[in-house]
Formats: structure tokens, sequence, C-alpha cells
């Protein structure tokens, strides 16, 4: 992302279910110090047409304690809801926004080029 946090990978227990807490932990870095702002993490269980099934925003870290090279480790639960459907594919949407002015941080591809305000982190069947 544009604010300096690179995001390393996503680490799943289980599949995701139909009214259960999905349980995952999301692995980072800062690139940056001295951050100034708040930033929180959106983190959406959606299919290909970015419908919602579950989502979770919470803060990653405050700004000033960010140190590169630190490997951030955030443990997350999402609420999935009873309208999962059990035959679609989920994938996991990850955006970043300062807070409290709810300004989405750009998501960078590999050339730093801004390509969208998310990411996707992960594509799972959903449990039976």
């Amino acid at each position: 992302f544009d604010n300096g946090a690179k995001i390393l990978g996503l680490e799943t227990l289980d599949k995701p279910q139909a009214g259960k807490p999905w349980k995952i932990i999301l692995y980072w870095q800062p690139e940056k110090t001295d951050i100034a702002k708040q930033y929180q993490f959106s983190v959406r269980v959606v299919d290909e047409q970015n419908t919602v099934y579950g989502q979770m925003d919470g803060a990653s870290l405050s700004g000033w304690l960010w140190q590169n090279g630190d490997t951030v480790i955030n443990p997350m639960e999402i609420s999935i809801n009873d309208t999962l459907p059990e035959d679609v594919e989920i994938r996991v949407q990850l955006l970043m926004y300062a807070w409290p002015e709810i300004m989405n941080a750009n998501a960078l591809d590999t050339n730093g080029a801004v390509g969208a305000p998310w990411i996707y982190l992960v594509e799972a069947e959903v449990g039976k």
C-alpha cells in the first residue's frame, strides 16, 4: 500500500462457513516509519461479484510504532453471514484506510504503480 504497509500474506486454519466466525491471521511489514496517521484494515469476505459475506475492521498498529523490518501479526475473526452459499468461491479483500478521516490507502503493484484501493489475498471454497 502507498502508506508503507507491505502485505506478506494471510493464513487460514479452516474454510469459511455460513453463520460461523472465520479465523485468519494477516502478516505485514512497515516499509515507512514515523507515520502520523492511524490506519485500519478492512478485511472482507467476497465472491467474484464482490458480494460481501463478512467483514471485520480493526486497527493495524499505531503509525508511530511502525519500524522497518518488523513483521506484524494481526489475528482476526470475521463473522460470516448466514447467506454464504455452499457452492461459491470466496476471496479475501483487504483495504487500509486512515482513521478517523476514512481515506483509503492505495494498493500498489510490484512496480509501485497504483492498482486499486484493495487487494485480494486468497481464494477458498466454502466449508461444509
